[in-house]
């Protein structure tokens, strides 16, 4: 039946036809080409035409062994998706770690220190983007506030020696 069906096709379009079939339970590919009459066929094929396509050769190919070679080909994909994938997972939560997570939690706990009174708190962050820089806006702010804290210090020592001065006359 593959090959009358094959046959007819030729008549519309000398083109190889291809099939899977499945018999017995197992599959099979099905493969014919076109068979062009040439010089040679003529002595025994006085009727024909050259180049006309008179008859076929066909192949059956079990596909067992080609399906087991593709469920491994597959397994080993999904394998390697599966580890890839885990991979990259790991190394982007190592990366947004050091790169964002660690530098957050030193960005806040310098503001908690600076929040009790206490600055001369110093973030040094060496990422080399927005949050270093915003660590050393956060320091100079923490040493303009401790500036500031002192030299309000030093009109308060200032004002308390004027006023004692005051109440000793």
């Amino acid at each position: 039946a593959f090959e009358l069906e094959a046959l007819h096709k030729f008549e519309q379009s000398p083109i190889t036809f291809t099939q899977i079939e499945e018999m017995n339970g197992e599959r099979y590919f099905r493969q014919m080409v076109p068979l062009f009459t040439q010089t040679t066929c003529l002595e025994c094929h006085p009727g024909a035409q050259i180049g006309d396509v008179h008859g076929g050769i066909s192949v059956l190919v079990p596909m067992a062994e080609i399906d087991q070679a593709l469920a491994r080909g597959r397994l080993a994909l999904i394998t390697t998706a599966v580890l890839i994938t885990t991979l990259m997972t790991g190394l982007l939560y190592w990366l947004v770690r050091r790169m964002v997570i660690r530098p957050l939690h030193q960005l806040r706990g310098a503001a908690v220190a600076m929040g009790q009174g206490n600055y001369q708190v110093n973030c040094t962050l060496r990422t080399g983007d927005e949050l270093q820089d915003l660590g050393e806006t956060f320091n100079q702010m923490a040493g303009n506030l401790h500036q500031y804290q002192d030299s309000l210090h030093q009109q308060i020592a200032q004002r308390t020696r004027e006023l004692n001065a005051l109440a000793e006359m």
